[in-house]
This record gives C-alpha cells, sequence and structure tokens, in this order.
C-alpha cells in the first residue's frame, strides 16, 4: 500500500502552506502569460452577464409596472425598499445571486419607473431629490 501524498506534510499547517504556495506558484505564471489580464477579465464580465440575464429572465424580463423591455434599462427592485442597504452589504452580485434563489422579495422596472416608485413610497435617501 502507497503513502498518501498528503502524509508526507508532518501537520495540517505545512499541508496548507505548500498548498498556498502553490497556487501563489501557479498565479504568477499565469499572471506573466501577456493573454491572462484580458481573458481574465473577458471571461469574468461573461460570467457577470450571464449571472443577470438569468436573474432578469427569472424576474420576467420586462418592467413590473409599464412594460419596457429593454434590458439596458431594467433595474432589480426591491419590492419593499431596503434596496441601498442590502447593496452596501451584499454588493451587486450578491443581490442577483439573491434573486436567483428567491425571486419573491425583488422586481424588475425600468429605470423611470424605478425611480417614481422611489419618490411615491418617499425613498430617496439625498437631499434636494
Amino acid at each position: 500500500m502507497g503513502t498518501l501524498g498528503w502524509r508526507k506534510y508532518g501537520s495540517d499547517e505545512e499541508r496548507d502552506e505548500a498548498r498556498r504556495k502553490r497556487a501563489r506558484d501557479r498565479h504568477n505564471r499565469l499572471k506573466s502569460n501577456p493573454n491572462y489580464v484580458e481573458d481574465r477579465r473577458t471571461t469574468s464580465r461573461e460570467f457577470r452577464r450571464d449571472m443577470r440575464r438569468q436573474a432578469l429572465t427569472i424576474l420576467g424580463d420586462v418592467c413590473g409596472r409599464c412594460g419596457f423591455s429593454d434590458e439596458r434599462a431594467l433595474q432589480i427592485d426591491h419590492r419593499d425598499g431596503g434596496g441601498r442597504q442590502e447593496h452596501a452589504e451584499m454588493g451587486a452580485r450578491g443581490i442577483i445571486r439573491a434573486v436567483i434563489e428567491d425571486p419573491l422579495p425583488y422586481q424588475l422596472l425600468c429605470a423611470n419607473c424605478n425611480w417614481i416608485k422611489r419618490a411615491e413610497n418617499g425613498e430617496e435617501h439625498r437631499e434636494g431629490l
């Protein structure tokens, strides 16, 4: 019976340090590739776009008030307010993930309807709006 690879380290700390070193070495090798940074940006951008697209589809692909359907102006809105605080805590990706997991507290509004809703509900957070 052969020795397991992880047993060559004396402790969990040594194993963890070896894993971190391998990850750093891999990252440094990739970083030296001139296409790495741009490829990574492109992949990340596409991933975010796909997640947003999925969330918009779950919410119906049109504004819940006026029926506007151009996704460039559609915004994810919290039905009961509180979106500003949630955005500060979770970030945009976190909110999109939350929509995908449980869409009930959210709705899709176009930018105009979202601002009108904010004004009607007194949700402005800056002076003079």
